[in-house]
């Protein structure tokens, strides 16, 4: 969903800060969520393809090789992010500098202070072993990172309607695997990172984050209208 928002913004209301409060309620909304099904719908006018479901990777934490006892320690310090606008804003009104970079590079940029903290999910900062760099984790859940499965439209149009609804359900059943499996990651991974001697793991609420999250509706609440019913959609699950 990351590059698909630089070219459609009201996807970005998939980023919306503390939308969902973990992995569990992530994948329930989007398996569920009629504004999120509706946006797929906008996919080919807007990017020239056709959306049949999502899944996701883990909510987001920062992973930080310096010690974070408040907000204001993240302040002026490089925070790897994926490069898209929503959590570039967000960054920026945490008066961070968000750094761009692919992530092979992560690992070494951390090590040699190119960036002073990532944000990541939990399971790749287990499996790709960023805890080994870090002073503190801060959980937070700060934000979805929904994927898309997508077909392109030249290939929808060479499909009749019987292969469409195969591979709709095929597509669908395995992005639902993915959102299962990503519902265990706190359960997992979480234990996994309490244990590591010498890293401090701060489970904090929006609260940490100050009034943030309102100013980065005044951004983007124009921007991705879709916010308002999403809230309302993940707030009743």
């Amino acid at each position: 969903v990351a590059e698909i928002s630089n070219r459609a913004p009201e996807f970005s209301a998939l980023f919306t800060p503390f939308l969902v409060k973990d992995n569990a309620q992530a994948a329930k909304l989007l398996k569920t969520s009629p504004t999120a099904m509706a946006l797929l719908d906008t996919l080919p006018s807007k990017v020239g393809v056709v959306g049949v479901g999502y899944g996701m990777a883990g909510v987001r934490q920062i992973v930080s090789a310096k010690p974070i006892k408040s907000i204001a320690d993240l302040k002026g310090r490089k925070i790897r992010v994926t490069p898209f606008a929503a959590t570039k804003d967000f960054n920026t009104i945490l008066g961070t500098a968000p750094t761009p970079m692919p992530l092979p590079d992560v690992y070494d940029a951390l090590s040699n202070g190119q960036v002073d903290a990532i944000e990541m999910d939990l399971e790749l900062t287990i499996k790709l072993k960023y805890w080994e760099l870090a002073k503190t984790v801060v959980v937070s859940n700060q934000m979805m990172f929904p994927m898309v499965g997508i077909v392109s439209g030249r290939t929808w149009k060479g499909l009749d309607s019987a292969d469409r609804k195969m591979v709709s359900e095929l597509m669908k059943k395995h992005l639902d695997v993915v959102l299962d499996a990503t519902e265990e990651v706190e359960r997992t991974f979480l234990p996994m990172l309490k244990e590591k001697e010498g890293l401090e793991v701060r489970e904090v609420g929006p609260e940490f984050y100050g009034d943030a999250v309102a100013e980065w509706d005044k951004i983007w609440l124009p921007k991705a209208p879709g916010i308002p019913a999403l809230r309302a959609e993940a707030a009743a699950l």
